[in-house]
């Protein structure tokens, strides 16, 4: 939780504090309160501290609106789901507000955004909004890395693109998940909580999209037909690699023959990155020829 924490304060930190550089000594006091707050966990004292740290600014910056909704969001998670959604509509109201200020602010999207997809959908979540806006946030990220240290803007990138893959896997397109868990994977500069997620993700859309390699090939029902003919009508030979598509392709092309009452095609479990085949089959019974 406390990694959590630690990133999550580098990302709104980061962008709040390049906006104040102009501010008060009192202002930047209070942040440095807030921010040690949620070093120490304690965000009700963050939240004491940015309220403080509002009231100094006579126009609060669309960041520090951004800001306390983050805060808002981390306190949520620490209380659980029901407090989560307790504050969602302050939440809500915070980004809508600071989006009203500026519209492309990168953190006010990012923070809209990453809400929209992690809710689940029985409580207000909307991955597919939630796309969109990550979507306007990748925009406004060039801006943001160019205006903000660079160093520390690290710690909010791998977020972005993990949470934007996110909501690609819940639209069915794992080839754009697939590029934006590689653009968070290529963005972790330092351990982050998301790290093995990723890298899971990557291994497995990248084994999906190209196909696992077959090790072995097993027959079983062919009493009539030899294992080697139905190997040939699969479709490729033994070494080539295995897809739902070849596998639907497969099923159809043997079933064809007119060989076959029934035809499944399984796959095996995956072992050193190649998987096994059991093609199972009935086959049509032969011709009785009746002589009187």
């Amino acid at each position: 939780m406390k990694k959590t924490i630690l990133c999550l304060v580098i990302v709104g930190g980061v962008l709040l504090s390049a906006q104040v550089t102009s501010a008060s000594g009192s202002f930047r006091l209070q942040l440095d309160e807030v921010h040690q707050a949620l070093f120490e966990g304690d965000f009700s004292r963050a939240l004491q501290g940015i309220d403080r740290a509002m009231k100094v600014a006579s126009d609060p910056a669309p960041e520090l609106l951004a800001y306390r909704a983050l805060i808002l969001t981390l306190k949520g998670r620490e209380g659980g789901l029901w407090e989560l959604l307790s504050l969602a509509e302050e939440n809500r109201r915070l980004v809508e507000k600071a989006l009203q200020k500026d519209p492309t602010n990168f953190m006010a999207l990012f923070v809209r955004g990453s809400s929209q997809v992690l809710t689940p959908e029985e409580f207000g979540g909307d991955p597919f909004a939630g796309e969109k806006t990550l979507e306007k946030a990748v925009t406004s990220f060039p801006q943001a890395e160019r205006e903000y240290d660079p160093v520390l803007m690290s710690g909010v990138a791998p977020y972005l693109f993990y949470t934007l893959g996110r909501a690609r896997l819940y639209r069915g397109d794992s080839a754009g998940a697939l590029k934006a868990f590689e653009e968070s994977q290529k963005r972790i500069l330092f351990p982050l909580p998301i790290e093995e997620e990723v890298n899971q993700w990557v291994t497995t859309l990248t084994l999906y999209g190209k196909g696992l390699p077959i090790e072995n090939i097993s027959i079983r029902g062919n009493a009539v037909t030899r294992g080697e003919v139905v190997i040939s009508l699969l479709g490729f030979p033994q070494g080539k690699r295995y897809s739902e598509e070849w596998r639907q392709n497969a099923t159809r092309k043997l079933l064809a023959t007119g060989l076959f009452e029934s035809v499944e095609v399984h796959k095996g479990s995956v072992k050193n990155g190649t998987v096994d085949i059991l093609v199972e089959v009935v086959e049509v019974p032969p011709i009785q020829w009746n002589y009187l």
